[in-house]
């Protein structure tokens, strides 16, 4: 089911709403119709079959109606009346006379014998396929019966089928002139009305003494003769005990064995003569009527039939689908494959009225409307209008088929246009999509870097404020030590000046001692304060060298805390080694001082050692220790300058390490605040991307809903 919904996505979905939201109401409508419809077909059809079975069940009453009148009709005719006597006396004479004349009838029977075993046989091998004794059939015929046959069948010049064209044949005897009298009259009655045979049968003997085509039956008894057990001989039989003109009896379908074994109806009407009942009037009902009826199939279709059953569910007409079967004839002559049985039939032998669907003798399914018809009181049939179903549903597929088609086709155009309606909706927030997917990337891409830049910002102050604070700690320290190198070279200039002073006083002494070297002597005390002095000035030339020795510590701390601090401490760098140059300046003149101290010291001594003995030396080496003096004056002058610079230096050293400490600590206090910044920019950042995260999972939504791989 996830999967599912992540398949359908926002054009799917779309298109998927707006076809269910066209097609559900015209699927709905449409099953509707097609219900409404169908049922509407359907109630046609069942009225179609129905009123088809109905004008089918008027046609065959309307036609046994009239054959019934015919009969009834015909049997009362005066003409007919007069045939049936005149054709019973006639049949008479002969059956006299054959008696006086042997001869004829043995030809007459040799003869037929050659027509009953050769022409007929022949005919009904043809269209039976067996053969048939007929022996005992031929044997058992009477005079009579074998020279009217002989007559008017075997001696008869038209071919078989054709022996009712037959209308005079040549002798004296009576019946040939009532023959040609009546004959052309009652066979054109027969062709009129589509009989398959016209019979006068005699009342008394149950001959039959006439009949317009004259088939092995004819002149034969239906009381004793070969056929007296057929349908034929019980049609007679009941209408010879009807009592009354008009009355009127039938036999439904046989096989008839003088008809090739086809299947034969007989309708009979009593002829009466006043009151006397003087024979029966016999019509075989013809089977191309009732098919000619049956075959009509206007508004039937390619499947659509209709055809009568019996009682025995033989054919009472040939059906349209398969005759080979299923026509009267075939389905006598072959019961086992002619038969129909099926629930409609047996209900319209039952006098049931209705329709159903059921399977057909083809195995097809069909709609049938049933019903029976009343041949006579004792003869009922039953009357099927059936056809197939897929064809009398085709309208009702062909509508399902419209409806299926306008829906497939209703869909497509939905879809096209759903297609081009989602793509107008889909595609710009596509392209917002793929925006905010990109921006979205860029913002990643930014979160990260600056993630990045923020982790090593962070490093970075994390470094810079140790560095940093640790430089502010030594430029402190560095600072207390200026501060005492400013407090001992401010000494030292005091000293220095002190010594200036000394030595001035120095040479002005050695000028009087010049003037007076008689108080020489008197002044080695003074000489003595010289060495004195000269041993200070030795020992603050020591104090001067330590704080040279210091200072050049200092200028090379200062260098190396200066290179640290970078660009920073580039002016500092630069102070801090024109301090240490100035400390070398210092140290190398206190050294010389030392020297000159040293000697001077040691020249003093001699001085005082041989003062007494050599005074004109002493006067020289006052010369001496004025350009000495004169040489340390300008020594301690440049000492002095060099005490005051470095004094200077170290005061504007101490202000720039004082700036600079203060620089120090706004850098770390921005150092510290940067620190913060990244911090907070770090935690802006994991935020950031979380909120991208965020972004992305909705973007991967917008994707799964639009269905966009590509965005």
């Amino acid at each position: 089911m996830a999967n599912f919904k992540r398949i359908l996505n926002l054009r799917s979905k779309m298109i998927l709403i707006i076809l269910l939201s066209s097609l559900i109401p015209t699927i709905v409508m449409g099953l509707y119709s097609y219900n409404n419809s169908s049922k509407t077909l359907k109630k046609e059809i069942i009225k179609k079959l129905t009123a088809v079975k109905e004008i089918k069940e008027e046609s065959v009453k309307r036609y046994f109606a009239s054959i019934k009148s015919q009969v009834k009709t015909m049997s009362q005719n005066k003409m007919v009346v007069n045939a049936m006597e005149e054709f019973s006396e006639a049949f008479e004479e002969i059956k006299k006379e054959k008696i006086s004349k042997p001869n004829p009838i043995r030809k007459a029977r040799q003869d037929l014998q050659q027509y009953y075993f050769q022409n007929f046989q022949k005919e009904y091998e043809r269209q039976n396929g067996t053969t048939k004794d007929l022996k005992n059939i031929f044997s058992n015929l009477k005079d009579e019966t074998v020279y009217l046959q002989n007559k008017y069948i075997s001696n008869n010049p038209n071919p078989l089928g054709q022996k009712d064209l037959l209308n005079r044949v040549s002798g004296n005897f009576k019946y040939f002139k009532v023959h040609e009298t009546y004959h052309p009259f009652l066979r054109n009655f027969l062709k009129e009305f589509g009989f398959y045979d016209i019979f006068l049968v005699d009342i008394d003997s149950g001959n039959i003494v006439y009949s317009v085509f004259k088939e092995i039956d004819f002149a034969t008894s239906l009381l004793s003769g070969p056929y007296s057990k057929t349908n034929f001989g019980e049609v007679f039989r009941n209408a010879r005990d009807l009592k009354n003109k008009g009355e009127f009896v039938v036999v439904d379908y046989n096989s008839y064995f003088p008809s090739y074994e086809a299947p034969a109806s007989f309708i009979a009407a009593p002829i009466f003569k006043g009151n006397k009942k003087i024979g029966v009037l016999i019509f075989q009902m013809p089977i191309e009527r009732l098919n000619r009826i049956m075959e009509e199939r206007s508004g039937m279709g390619e499947t659509g039939e209709t055809y009568l059953v019996g009682s025995d569910y033989l054919m009472r007409s040939d059906s349209f689908l398969k005759k080979e079967t299923h026509s009267t004839e075939n389905s006598f002559r072959n019961p086992e494959r002619g038969k129909l049985i099926s629930k409609s039939i047996k209900k319209a032998l039952k006098k049931e009225i209705g329709f159903l669907e059921e399977k057909d003798y083809l195995g097809n399914d069909v709609l049938v409307s049933y019903a029976s018809v009343d041949v006579a009181k004792n003869i009922t049939w039953a009357l099927i209008a059936k056809i197939n179903e897929k064809e009398a549903y085709s309208s009702i597929y062909k509508l399902k088929t419209t409806i299926i088609w306008a829906i497939i086709t209703l869909a497509a155009l939905i879809f096209i246009l759903g297609y081009y309606f989602s793509n107008s909706i889909t595609m710009p927030v596509q392209e917002i999509s793929r925006s905010i997917e990109k921006e979205a990337q860029d913002i990643s891409n930014i979160s990260k870097e600056i993630g990045n830049s923020s982790d090593e910002l962070s490093q970075s102050s994390e470094i810079q404020s140790t560095a940093i604070h640790q430089t502010i700690v030594n430029m402190v320290h560095f600072s207390d030590m200026l501060s005492s190198s400013n407090k001992t070279l401010s000494s030292g200039l005091e000293l220095a000046q002190s010594g200036e002073a000394s030595a001035t006083n120095g040479i002005k002494v050695i000028e009087k001692m010049l003037t007076a070297m008689n108080e020489i002597q008197r002044s080695n005390q003074k000489l003595q304060a010289i060495v004195r002095a000269i041993n200070r000035i030795r020992k603050e030339t020591l104090v001067i060298d330590e704080i040279v020795s210091e200072t050049r510590l200092l200028s090379f701390n200062a260098s190396i805390e200066a290179a640290r601090a970078g660009e920073h401490g580039k002016g500092f760098s630069l102070i801090a080694e024109e301090v240490g140059n100035l400390a070398k300046i210092s140290g190398n003149a206190s050294l010389e001082i030392k020297k000159i101290l040293n000697e001077s010291t040691r020249q003093v001594g001699e001085v005082v050692e041989v003062n007494k003995s050599k005074v004109d030396d002493g006067r020289i080496i006052s010369r001496q220790c004025e350009e000495v003096f004169q040489e340390t004056t300008d020594y301690l002058k440049r000492i002095l300058s060099s005490v005051e610079t470095i004094n200077k230096a170290t005061r504007q050293q101490e202000a720039g390490i004082t700036e600079t400490n203060n620089y120090m600590s706004e850098m770390e206090n921005i150092i510290e605040l940067n620190r913060n910044n990244s911090k907070k920019l770090k935690m802006q950042s994991d935020n950031l991307a979380v909120n991208q995260n965020s972004l992305h999972n909705v973007i991967k939504r917008l994707k799964d809903i639009l269905g966009d791989n590509n965005i």
